[in-house]
């Protein structure tokens, strides 16, 4: 019984057609594990709310925080240039990988 149906097995499933096929690559572009990550200078921690609560104390916390919000803006923009800038990568991979599907359905027609 057993051996009838490995007998089956091999013959629905033949090992010369699962041979032929090759294993995908990991990546067509192995520079890709070095993409660059961002290059935008993170804002730090915001200060803390002065102890005491005097007229000094508040300008001074005041121009720490206006600093420490242009540098969060600063790092917002960043990030999103970054982003904007790897999806066009993206984008021009997938496009390549159309063309690319494109082609051989012609040429198989």
């Amino acid at each position: 019984m057993i051996r009838r149906i490995l007998a089956a097995t091999f013959f629905l499933f033949p090992t010369s057609a699962m041979a032929q096929t090759a294993a995908p690559p990991a990546s067509n572009f192995p520079a890709l594990k070095e993409y660059p990550g961002p290059a935008c200078a993170e804002p730090g921690v915001p200060p803390k709310r002065p102890g005491a609560v005097n007229a000094m104390e508040v300008d001074r916390y005041n121009a720490l925080l206006g600093t420490y919000n242009k540098k969060a803006h600063d790092y917002v923009v960043c990030i999103n240039a970054y982003v904007r800038a790897a999806d066009n990568d993206s984008d021009l991979i997938q496009k390549k990988s159309r063309d690319a599907v494109d082609e051989a359905n012609a040429q198989n027609q």
